[in-house]
């Protein structure tokens, strides 16, 4: 049996996909569910639909041609990315803190690094403010009060939108868009993570892991290099950015968690089409992404890269692989699309001169497998009709073929064992982000 989990983040009969039931976000907050089912609506009259006559042939060379140069690349990421992502929610030493050797002298705790990933249309939307919520209220405990009290969320698809060819592709090329800004994109949310790094400000980041490497270097920014774990046991595709280390510093060590969203790909690719035809909030145009209908094949690779990265997670610290090195990541959860925990492991202290351990058996990527296979329980069945069909009745040809294979999958799973894991609890948002020990 895997790991016991926590309680508790939300009821755990709430529908796992849900999707009928969101609404949109307060100003000057992330997304979040609502009760008001939205209507349905016809298929949108949006850029993303639309595409020129271009022949397939010739797409590698146009591409080619808005590729950014090194040049380019770092002219955006300092003068717009930066300014815009990072920079105002830093925080200003304060003169008395500044100049006061006490305050000088008083430890200060480790800052919180918290990794969501799930991939494309799992519900990271969904999980993000929860803990975003969570930790903006640990933070105003007077003992945890560092001078901070700052949370940066990062989410990896955002910066796509900063790629000056990136709206032009959407327009022209919609199912190339994510392959011209990807690359950049990875590259910028890992520098900008360095920046913040550097600061030591809490963060959260949302990331689908759609390429390979992904994960492994953003946990590398924010975990302090150890001689026995310099490639953090990885042959990573994605290098280390010249000067990344220099940026970070390691001046903090962080203490890194995981949240994994294990969502079996048929509601995965329902949520993409729900979330688009139903202009749900997640699918933009929040913090600058355009309404956007996510390629099958960006799916595909983000769901294959998720079971990459949570198979690194488990290599990573096992004795034959590291040598016995610290870990780089403190905590792991693995959990359904609607809180309910499935796996929970976290590092403990053996009792041998402070090395660390694993409390259980390294097990994430088994959870993430058997949820991705198991039966569909009542709830999510239900809700995955109710969405199915709306989606029927935009009367659409091509939305109807995706959903003829969506239902294909979701009677693949019919009759599979839905109780792989007893007596499930929510996750306990509070415990997950809790502010621990000094650095």
């Amino acid at each position: 049996m895997l790991p016991a989990c926590r309680p508790t983040m939300t009821d755990p009969q709430e529908p796992a996909l849900g999707e009928s039931a969101r609404r949109s976000p307060p100003p000057g907050s992330s997304n979040r569910l609502s009760s008001n089912p939205p209507q349905p609506l016809p298929a949108p009259t949006t850029t993303s639909t639309t595409s020129t006559t271009t022949t397939p042939e010739a797409i590698p060379s146009i591409l080619s041609t808005w590729q950014l140069t090194a040049a380019q690349h770092a002219q955006i990421l300092h003068n717009e990315i930066l300014p815009r992502e990072l920079y105002p929610y830093l925080p200003t030493p304060r003169p008395a803190e500044s100049t006061n050797p006490d305050t000088q002298s008083r430890p200060r705790r480790r800052p919180l690094a918290i990794l969501i990933l799930g991939q494309t249309g799992a519900g990271k939307t969904r999980l993000a403010p929860l803990l975003l919520d969570a930790l903006q209220q640990q933070q105003q405990q007077p003992h945890h009060n560092d001078g901070k009290g700052v949370v940066v969320h990062l989410i990896a698809d955002t910066f796509k939108t900063y790629h000056p060819h990136y709206q032009t592709c959407l327009l022209t090329h919609p199912s190339h868009a994510s392959r011209l800004a990807g690359s950049d994109a990875a590259a910028w949310l890992r520098e900008v993570c360095s920046h913040a790094a550097h600061a030591g400000v809490d963060v959260l980041v949302e990331s689908a892991c759609r390429r390979r490497g992904e994960f492994e270097a953003l946990v590398r920014v924010f975990s302090p290099p150890h001689p026995s774990s310099h490639h953090l046991c990885s042959a990573s595709s994605l290098p280390e950015p010249p000067g990344e280390r220099a940026v970070a510093g390691y001046e903090y060590e962080y203490d890194v968690r995981v949240a994994v969203l294990a969502v079996p790909a048929c509601l995965s690719r329902l949520g993409i089409l729900t979330r688009y035809y139903r202009r749900l909030p997640e699918a933009g145009p929040a913090r600058g992404l355009p309404v956007r209908l996510t390629p099958r094949g960006v799916h595909d690779e983000s769901y294959a890269g998720l079971a990459a990265a949570v198979g690194w997670l488990d290599r990573q610290q096992q004795d034959d692989g590291c040598g016995g090195s610290p870990a780089v990541v403190g905590r792991v959860v693995v959990l359904r699309r609607n809180g309910l925990v499935v796996y929970d492991n976290q590092t403990m202290e053996d009792g041998q001169g402070g090395k660390e351990r694993w409390r259980d058996r390294l097990a994430a990527l088994e959870a993430l497998e058997m949820e991705r296979a198991r039966g569909l329980s009542r709830e999510e069945e239900a809700a995955a009709e109710e969405d199915l069909r709306v989606l029927r009745g935009l009367g659409d040809p091509k939305v109807d073929r995706e959903l003829d294979e969506i239902e294909r999958l979701m009677a693949g799973l019919r009759g599979r064992q839905e109780g792989v894991f007893p007596d499930l609890k929510p996750l306990d948002v509070q415990d997950f982000v809790a502010i621990g020990g000094e650095r």
